[in-house]
């Protein structure tokens, strides 16, 4: 499973343009809602390519996939770092094509995981690939706060140099088709999946619906921290965003890597705990705003992120069987992904119809309110998925 796991340290770098967002938009006066395209359109590409992830694996090796899918990100990254502010268009184009492998390899990754863990790991490998793509975003974060802290934003995107040495390791290491581990059989007895046939629950459906909705929310303060760090508060430059992106990260990644315990104590309400501890933490960021407050609400409201993200993708790769596996996970990213991207709009829409403006602020209170709302609404559905998948066991 190690090379797997590593394979995610280079998936998720698309959300290096939120480092230095606030810059951007200094670069581009007056064209705000195209500087946005950078950050946002990602998402779009991420969700398409989730949702393509399940008929391609059909007719290609997933080591194949995830190579491909690497290389488009190095090629989309280092794209924006040469051509910087001399062009936004082909900025726009090169920022939403690393979108594509943050939907393409989970997915990937996902439906092998669920196929070779062990009993005795699947309610913990889901949840360590996603920490393992949290730990690569943690890396670039803090490199990406660093090297745009001059204001030259476009030097942020060389973090995607780190894409090298892992697809040096995919090339080499990543279990191809045939491999015996991922073989039809193992030591002559059937899958468990197999046994059981494919199956894929109403709940794990509702699961992905509330997921898609929620991603409108999730991410407010992603896409609002720059803005209201640099800009709106005035108290720092991309080099603060960047360290606290860095430690929010670092929260982010432990609560993935972690989620078997999160499992352990809230079970079926473990989403709706998580939706709680995000909501909390972006109210308090507005209503208490500082540097310590930016920080510390960044961090523990990150907690509560991939804890709900993990939560729901384990249950969405180990409820289901069989075949239905592979989809379900490619559902799951791709309505992640879909929503993620509205995220960077519907926050500050629903903020200037109640409060008249969109500041940063007023969106990240907006997204505060409706993760908490989320977090109920997901309830059901999580304590039947977790039935199906881990009930018997617990």
């Amino acid at each position: 499973m190690f090379p797997i796991f590593i394979s995610g340290l280079a998936s998720w770098l698309y959300f290096t343009a939120i480092v230095p967002l606030g810059y951007i938009y200094q670069d581009f006066p007056g064209q705000e809602a195209q500087v946005m395209l950078i950050a946002s359109l990602p998402g779009l590409f991420a969700m398409a390519g989730a949702f393509a992830a399940a008929p391609l694996m059909r007719v290609m090796k997933n080591r194949n996939l995830v190579i491909i899918s690497l290389s488009i990100a190095l090629m989309g990254g280092l794209m924006v770092r040469f051509v910087g502010a001399k062009s936004l268009l082909l900025c726009i184009v090169g920022s939403s094509i690393t979108g594509i492998p943050a939907g393409i390899i989970p997915v990937v990754n996902y439906a092998m995981l669920a196929e070779i863990a062990p009993e005795n790991l699947r309610d913990k490998v889901c949840g360590w690939s996603d920490a393992m793509c949290t730990f690569g975003l943690i890396i670039s974060s803090f490199l990406a706060g660093l090297l745009a802290q001059d204001g030259d934003w476009a030097k942020a995107f060389a973090c995607f140099y780190l894409v090298i040495p892992v697809l040096v390791i995919v090339l080499l290491l990543y279990p191809r088709s045939d491999d015996k581990v991922l073989s039809a059989t193992v030591a002559g007895e059937k899958t468990s999946a197999q046994e059981e046939g494919s199956y894929l629950p109403k709940s794990v459906i509702g699961i992905v619906i509330v997921k898609f909705f929620a991603g409108f929310f999730c991410l407010a303060v992603h896409y609002n921290i720059s803005d209201y760090i640099i800009n709106e508060l005035q108290i720092g430059t991309s080099s603060l965003v960047g360290t606290a992106s860095t430690f929010a990260w670092l929260f982010t990644a432990l609560g993935s890597l972690f989620i078997f315990l999160w499992f352990k104590f809230f079970r079926g309400s473990s989403t709706l705990v998580s939706e709680l501890i995000m909501g909390i933490c972006m109210i308090l960021m507005v209503l208490f705003p500082s540097r310590v407050m930016c920080i510390m609400g960044w961090m523990f409201m990150s907690v509560g992120l991939n804890t709900f993200h993990s939560a729901c993708g384990t249950l969405a790769a180990m409820a289901p069987k069989g075949k239905m596996v592979g989809l379900a996970s490619s559902l799951f990213m791709g309505a992640t992904f879909s929503g993620e991207f509205f995220g960077a709009y519907v926050p500050a829409i629903i903020a200037e119809k109640v409060f008249g403006s969109s500041l940063p602020s007023q969106s990240i209170l907006i997204g505060g309110i409706f993760c908490i709302v989320f977090g109920f609404i997901s309830l059901p559905f999580c304590m039947k998925a977790y039935d199906i998948a881990f009930g018997k066991k617990n």
